[in-house]
């Protein structure tokens, strides 16, 4: 039985995460930074789904205290979230939804801080301006979708050399449009809402983990107040 999902990310890894809405991929993010900064790992969360607060509000719930945390300089959240909608933040560390200039932000912090993981939720929020332009436009939208994606890349490969391991989230969509082709990231793990005569259950699937053993089945879990996400 597998216990610890978390044990199985090697460091300098990259990672996609990609479910559904309210599959987990929030929480599951929030709690391998949060293990990471109880070993005494700087962590990094670049947050373009919500609010800096409502996170902050999110881990509360799950038991933690990431102000505490920040305070003591090992939590870094850099807000992307007000940027992306065109509303002054508060906050110390802010992006635009531009992958090259999210690098830029990072890369200081990781070259000064020890940064050991970095999470960015999600590059659905990172990369919807040129998807949309992308759509629209039939001269250049499609370049520079192509090129954002390239960056990302990029900046992976940037952190992985750092030694640092790094999650992207991404939104499953109805659609073929792929956000980030998953053959260039390390591992992908897939997250499922599955309905059943009770409602739904959340259930995990380890779909890549390259140069490393893993499960070839989905696992449930849950997210409960105070315990975050446990594995059945």
């Amino acid at each position: 039985m597998v216990t610890d999902i978390y044990g199985l990310i090697p460091r300098g890894y990259s990672l996609l995460l990609t479910g559904p809405e309210g599959s987990g991929k929030t929480s599951f993010s929030l709690q391998w930074v949060m293990k990471g900064c109880n070993e005494g790992k700087h962590g990094i969360y670049v947050t373009f789904d919500e609010t800096p607060n409502a996170l902050r509000r999110r881990a509360t719930r799950m038991g933690w205290d990431l102000q505490d945390l920040e305070d003591v300089g090992l939590l870094t959240i850099i807000d992307g979230f007000y940027p992306r909608i065109g509303i002054k933040s508060k906050e110390n560390l802010t992006t635009r939804p531009d992958v090259d200039y999210l690098l830029l932000k990072i890369a200081p912090l990781v070259t000064k801080s020890g940064v050991s993981r970095v999470v960015v939720d999600s590059i659905t929020s990172l990369l919807i301006s040129t998807r949309t332009l992308s759509i629209k436009s039939k001269d250049g939208g499609e370049g520079q979708n192509i090129k954002q994606k390239t960056a990302l890349i990029r900046m992976s490969e940037f952190l992985k050399n750092q030694g640092i391991t790094v999650i992207f989230t991404e939104v499953e969509t109805s659609n073929d449009y792929p956000q980030l082709e998953q053959f260039l990231i390390d591992g992908v793990i897939e997250l499922k809402l599955m309905k059943t005569d009770e409602g739904f259950e959340r259930r995990l699937l380890i779909k890549k983990m390259r140069d490393k053993e893993h499960p070839m089945h989905y696992i449930d879990f849950t997210i409960a107040e105070e315990l975050g996400i446990v594995f059945k």
